[in-house]
């Protein structure tokens, strides 16, 4: 808002650099009615907020936003042929206009054309049927010009449409909602102008204050693939509540407008805080049988011999429960209550070693289950296989993963947690600790 755009602006300025600063659009704000109740104001009521764009890079292109063409540009209309700019070819006798200066904006041959489309029109249908009937009954391909009937100027007849360019003046569309009572939920209509404007279906859209979630829930409608980050405390009965709805169907906000019928996937997962890590912060003693948490030691020297003391614990990795990779837990607290929850280990991983997601697959050996994920990086296709390794056959592991997990497949790089016999296989837990600075 105008409180904080000079400060805004000169943060996104340090970030992009001025040169990348595009445009600012005024959006429109709820109006409060409560200015009759004064009879002297100290400032008038602000009945708009700014968007900033910047781009990347100098060379980024938008797509034009549209906006609702008004009741005129839906019936067609007339617009002055003439243009100041100076360019003779450009000059020739037009419906007994000579111009000596200046150009006319179509080329001859194209205006002539024009000039005699209308004529047949006038001649032949214009008692019969409007401009723009006749328009749409030749297929909407026909140019029209004709001489203004007050100044006798030649003009050009805009066909009718639907929708036009918009400028920066977005105020013809409300930029706030209050479908999901959230006090700062922005309109889809609004996330729909944007996220149109900056992207094509298929493109990623993010939002690292994403709130109760309208931009992922347009960009899921939009066909978008998308990124949301919160650190709020709405996320459950908010923003994962309303995103379910999304998929399931529900006609808010644009659904209608895109013909919205639901489906898709996605997923969500909370990411270890700081406070988290030390909760999980482990000290052995020199024997290895007793262990303590930070929380119980007072006068500790936190930095002597810490790498030492804590590297079996489990927020710097414990290799031991990468035996059972799907119930590796950690303590966090939530809401003021500590509590163990799994970690996704083999997300974890994925990100970490920066890998293209293909596919998931499941196998099961007798009552071993194995999960693999199949995927490239840069130009290296990757099987990382995932399994519990308590009481492992190695022998039988080997068999079950070369005839039947990789069968038919050559990887250029297999990961597998724990021991193993497979050929070329490398263990994952030296690359995850190693990309993990653990």
């Amino acid at each position: 808002d105008s409180n904080e755009n000079s400060r805004l602006r000169l943060l996104l300025d340090e970030i992009f650099g001025p040169e990348n600063f595009r445009n600012e659009i005024v959006i429109r704000r709820t109006a409060k009615h409560t200015v009759h109740q004064f009879e002297a104001l100290s400032s008038l009521q602000v009945a708009y907020d700014s968007l900033l764009v910047y781009s990347k890079s100098s060379d980024k292109k938008f797509n034009p936003p549209l906006r609702e063409a008004s009741k005129r540009q839906k019936e067609g209309s007339w617009h002055v042929l003439f243009n100041r700019a100076d360019r003779p070819t450009m000059r020739y006798p037009l419906l007994g206009k000579i111009i000596n200066k200046g150009q006319w904006m179509w080329q001859k041959d194209r205006a002539y054309k024009a000039v005699e489309n209308y004529r047949t029109y006038v001649k032949e249908y214009s008692k019969k049927m409007s401009l723009k009937e006749y328009w749409e009954k030749t297929g909407k391909k026909l140019e029209f010009i004709r001489a203004n009937p007050n100044s006798g100027e030649p003009e050009y007849w805009v066909a009718p449409r639907e929708l036009v360019p918009s400028d920066t003046n977005w105020l013809d569309i409300q930029a706030y909602s209050f479908t999901w009572n959230f006090a700062t939920e922005k309109s889809e209509h609004l996330l729909k102008r944007i996220i149109e404007m900056g992207s094509d279906p298929g493109d990623r859209v993010a939002d690292f204050f994403v709130g109760c979630g309208t931009t992922l829930a347009v960009a899921e409608k939009l066909g978008r693939k998308w990124i949301g980050v919160d650190m709020g405390d709405f996320f459950n009965n908010v923003l994962l509540k309303r995103m379910k709805a999304v998929l399931a169907g529900e006609q808010s906000g644009i659904s209608r407008e895109v013909n919205w019928k639901g489906g898709g996937f996605f997923k969500y997962h909370y990411v270890e805080q700081y406070e988290d890590t030390l909760n999980n912060i482990v000290f052995r003693e020199k024997d290895k049988t007793i262990q303590e948490t930070l929380e119980s030691f007072q006068d500790y020297f936190l930095r002597y011999m810490l790498d030492y003391e804590t590297k079996d614990s489990p927020t710097r990795l414990n290799i031991e429960q990468f035996q059972t990779p799907f119930d590796y837990k950690i303590w966090v607290t939530s809401s003021g209550e500590k509590r163990l929850v799994t970690v996704d280990l083999i997300e974890t991983f994925n990100y970490l070693l920066g890998l293209n997601v293909e596919k998931f697959r499941a196998f099961k050996d007798n009552d071993r289950e194995y999960l693999v994920v199949f995927g490239k990086k840069k130009d290296e296709s990757i099987a990382i296989i995932w399994r519990n390794s308590k009481d492992l056959d190695l022998k039988r592991d080997k068999e079950f993963i070369e005839n039947t997990i990789l069968a038919g497949i050559k990887p250029d790089r297999i990961f597998i947690n724990g021991d193993s016999l497979v050929e070329k296989a490398e263990p994952i837990e030296p690359t995850f600790k190693s990309l993990m600075g653990a």
